[in-house]
C-alpha cells in the first residue's frame, strides 16, 4: 500500500518518518539561539526585573529601559527606544575583538527590563524611573539605560547618588547642549533642564560635571 493509499484509506501517515524530521535534532537553549528567536532581551541576557531578585543575583551590570519621551520639545521617539534597540541587534554581543575575551564569561549582566511608564504622566514618569534604578544600584549592579529623553538624567542619576555618598557621583555628558536651564516653558523637569536639577538637588556637584 503506497503513502496516498493509506491517506485514503483513513490510516494516519507518519510525515516525520516519511520526510526525515524524525531524525534526532540537537537542540538549542534560547540563550544559544539567534538573537530574532525567543527571548527579546538585550543580548539574550537573563531577564531579572524585580528587586529582590537582583539583590540575591548581584550582578555585575543591569539593562534598564526607559519608554519615556514625554518631557521633549521638539522631537519624540525615543519612548520606542529600549525594544529597537533589543530586537535589533544581530548577536549576542558577548565577544570583544580589542581584548579578546568572551564578555559573559567574565561579567554577569542582565536585563531588569523596563520602567513602568505610561504616556502623559510626567511626574509619575521621573518617580517610577527613580525607584526602578534604585533597585538596580542597591543591588550593587551598575545600571545601564537604554531610552529616554534627557529628562530621565534627573531621576536616574539621583537614584545612583542615593547609593553612594552625596556629590561624589560625577558625570560626562556628550550633547550640543548643556541642559542646564532653568525652565522650558515653565516646566522644571523638561529634557533641558536635568543637569540643572542635579546640581540645584545636591546629587551631583557641578564640578563633577565634564560637558562636551
Amino acid at each position: 500500500m503506497g503513502r496516498m493509499d493509506e491517506i485514503t484509506s483513513g490510516q494516519r501517515p507518519d510525515f516525520a518518518a516519511v520526510n526525515g524530521w524524525d531524525a534526532d535534532f540537537p537542540r538549542y537553549a534560547d540563550q544559544d539561539r539567534p538573537v530574532y528567536v525567543g527571548s527579546t532581551t538585550f543580548g539574550k541576557r537573563p531577564l531579572v526585573v524585580d528587586a529582590a531578585g537582583l539583590r540575591d543575583r548581584a550582578p555585575d551590570a543591569a539593562i534598564l529601559g526607559a519608554p519615556f519621551d514625554d518631557a521633549v520639545t521638539h522631537r519624540g521617539g525615543a519612548r520606542f527606544g529600549p525594544r529597537a534597540v533589543r530586537s535589533g541587534t544581530y548577536q549576542v554581543g558577548a565577544q570583544s575583538l580589542q581584548l579578546d575575551i568572551d564578555a559573559w564569561d567574565h561579567l554577569d549582566v542582565v536585563d531588569s527590563g523596563d520602567a513602568d511608564f505610561v504616556p502623559a504622566w510626567l511626574d509619575r514618569g521621573h518617580a517610577t524611573f527613580f525607584v526602578k534604578v534604585l533597585q538596580v544600584a542597591a543591588s550593587g549592579a551598575v545600571p545601564i539605560v537604554i531610552g529616554g529623553d534627557h529628562s530621565i538624567t534627573w531621576p536616574s542619576a539621583c537614584a545612583v547618588a542615593q547609593t553612594h555618598s552625596p556629590r561624589s557621583l560625577g558625570i560626562v555628558h556628550f550633547d550640543a547642549h548643556a541642559d542646564a536651564a532653568d525652565s522650558s516653558w515653565g516646566v522644571l523637569a523638561g529634557h533641558g533642564t536635568p543637569m540643572r536639577r542635579l546640581i540645584e538637588s545636591g546629587a551631583v556637584a557641578g564640578r563633577n560635571f565634564v560637558q562636551v
